[in-house]
């Protein structure tokens, strides 16, 4: 597993690679690579051409790029990375709420603060892998994380997809793509429940038009049974006074023919 640290002051930066240390000694935790960065700018461009880790530990406040800047890439590029801020402010607190880090700790941090937010973040991650979406390959049956999911594209003849989206209980829809608004605004009609991340401009839209849409990010911290469990007649009716019926005939259009 690999943790990445970037603070721009060398004292807290030294400082947190120790405590990382002692946390990896206490918690058995074997196996646990820590990369260091001093420049955030540097680590924004690493991020930008592909590399990623699974638990991101960010100062806030720092040169050319802030810790908001790095979290706000992270989600775009792997939205299932865990994100920790230490910082000498609590003046970002909600920010950090926005790009879902799971503790935002005030500098000086201590021992025991510190390595309470490292067991949320590895227990957040352990969550992540449960919930799995399963396929039938060639090579036999496998799952994938729903967090890891950002579209599955179908190949089923058109007659057979229109009947699979119509038998949907759930639909998660993670990119901004016209076919995935018109099969959103079909469950939605249909009373399925949507899961869309809310780091995209889809998210915005439905809730702004007051769906009930659900956060994809949210699905780590769920049980099966509050991922499936739906209030299914509010989005319904809702759904049935934006889309009339013509609008809703051009959408299965879009759908099979996209």
């Amino acid at each position: 597993m690999k943790i990445v640290v970037c603070d721009d002051c060398v004292e807290d930066l030294q400082y947190i690679e120790g405590l990382l240390q002692k946390y990896t000694k206490s918690a058995s935790s074997a196996g646990l690579v820590v990369d260091k960065y001093i420049d955030a700018a540097t680590l924004y461009d690493r991020i930008q051409e592909g590399e990623r880790a699974e638990i991101y530990i960010l100062d806030m406040i720092m040169a050319e790029r802030t810790g908001i800047d790095i979290g706000s890439l992270i989600r775009k590029a792997r939205g299932d990375s865990v994100i920790i801020y230490i910082t000498s402010s609590d003046d970002y607190a909600l920010e950090a709420y926005g790009v879902h880090a799971v503790r935002y700790l005030l500098k000086p941090v201590s021992e025991e603060s510190f390595f309470e937010a490292m067991d949320s973040a590895l227990s957040s991650l352990k969550g992540r892998r449960r919930l799995m979406f399963i396929v039938k390959t060639k090579a036999g049956t496998v799952g994938v994380p729903y967090s890891e999911i950002e579209y599955i594209e179908n190949y089923l003849s058109p007659e057979e997809y229109a009947k699979h989206i119509a038998s949907l209980d759930i639909f998660i829809a993670n990119q901004n793509r016209q076919q995935a608004t018109a099969n959103i605004d079909m469950c939605l009609y249909f009373g399925k429940k949507v899961y869309i991340k809310s780091t995209v401009s889809t998210f915005d839209m439905y809730t702004s038009l007051g769906y009930e849409i659900f956060d994809t990010y949210s699905i780590k911290d769920m049980d099966f049974d509050s991922f499936v469990k739906q209030s299914k007649n509010a989005n319904s009716e809702k759904a049935k006074y934006y889309i009339s019926d013509e609008y809703r005939k051009k959408l299965w259009e879009n759908v099979l023919n996209d």
